[in-house]
């Protein structure tokens, strides 16, 4: 349900950090609030997305997010992509930990590298996004990038949304 959904984000931001593989903890110091996650997971399942992509999935709140609307679809063959060139290194795979605990790491693929290098691969696959979420890099020359390739991913009426719009980079790039 999701409650429960809900729930299971809010149990991760109240505990404030994320269990990785080997036990440690890795702290959520930044990203969406339990609003915005229940905003987002809502969107994505309000408008029966199937296909989705992120830039920047850090700790994996807003990742968990949209793979529980998405679950919440009732489709058994959604996709999540996520382009993340620190998910293993900075975050020592916090996200993808995170959709392990939540049952839901199949429907997730992490492109391992920047935007510029990782989405013309989505492009070559021809996918084809419901959604989009931008929370990457918070220049202007990679917000731009992240804005380019995602607005080519997307489905005609699909979605895109930036996380921190308010920043100046963000601004002027919308």
């Amino acid at each position: 349900s999701a409650e429960c959904q809900t729930d299971s984000i809010s149990t991760v931001l109240s505990r404030g950090y994320v269990e990785l593989e080997d036990r440690s903890k890795r702290k959520i110091a930044d990203g969406v609030t339990l609003d915005e996650a229940h905003l987002i997971s809502d969107l994505v399942q309000s408008r029966d997305c199937r296909v989705t992509a992120e830039t920047g999935v850090a700790c994996g709140i807003s990742t968990l997010a949209i793979c529980l609307g998405l679950e919440r679809s009732g489709r058994p063959d959604f996709r999540h992509f996520g382009i993340d060139p620190n998910q293993l290194t900075t975050y020592g795979g916090a996200a993808l930990q995170l959709l392990r605990q939540h049952g839901l790491e199949r429907h997730f693929e992490l492109l391992n590298g920047p935007t510029h290098l990782e989405a013309p691969k989505l492009l070559e696959r021809n996918v084809s996004l419901d959604f989009a979420f931008i929370d990457g890099w918070h220049t202007f020359d990679y917000t731009l990038l992240d804005f380019f390739y995602m607005d080519k991913l997307l489905k005609a009426g699909g979605v895109l949304g930036f996380y921190d719009s308010y920043g100046p980079a963000k601004r002027k790039v919308a």
